[in-house]
């Protein structure tokens, strides 16, 4: 799941939870980043925190797959701090090939970079220590486009 400039020079991948706190800070940081016109891919992994977790990120994977910008404005929601949850249009997940293949290959990939927590955010396919945050970001950008 991808926003912004498909073949932009900077990736930012964050792998978030629908149930963490912290993870709704760092959408909430991206998508100010993307409202301002930096030039970035946004790359989004899901992993889960508790079970139901799974369902959320099911249906979060439908929507994007359904509507994309639908799911953009769905992630403003969730990372607003007055929002407590995001409600879904969709009532359940379609058994459609793509979200599965979508979930494993998050779960895949998180083994793979061995995510023990979350929010993490991974800069040009580079694990970000954990010092820095996702409003340091817009500096950490314009430091590599120059």
């Amino acid at each position: 799941m991808w926003f912004g400039k498909e073949k932009a020079s900077i990736n930012i991948t964050t792998i978030i939870s629908p149930s963490c706190q912290h993870c709704r800070k760092v959408v909430f940081e991206l998508l100010t980043l993307i409202e301002k016109g930096i030039d970035f891919r946004w790359n989004i992994m899901l992993g889960k925190i508790m079970n139901e977790d799974s369902q959320k990120i099911e249906m979060w994977v439908q929507e994007y797959i359904s509507d994309k910008n639908k799911f953009l404005k769905s992630l403003h929601l969730w990372s607003n701090e007055r929002t407590r949850c995001l409600h879904y249009s969709l009532n359940s997940v379609n058994q459609d090939i793509r979200v599965s293949e979508i979930c494993y290959d998050f779960e895949y990939k998180m083994k793979k970079l061995n995510v023990l927590g979350f929010p993490q955010i991974v800069l040009n396919d580079r694990l970000l220590s954990t010092i820095y945050t996702a409003k340091d970001l817009e500096f950490i950008i314009a430091d590599l486009s120059q």
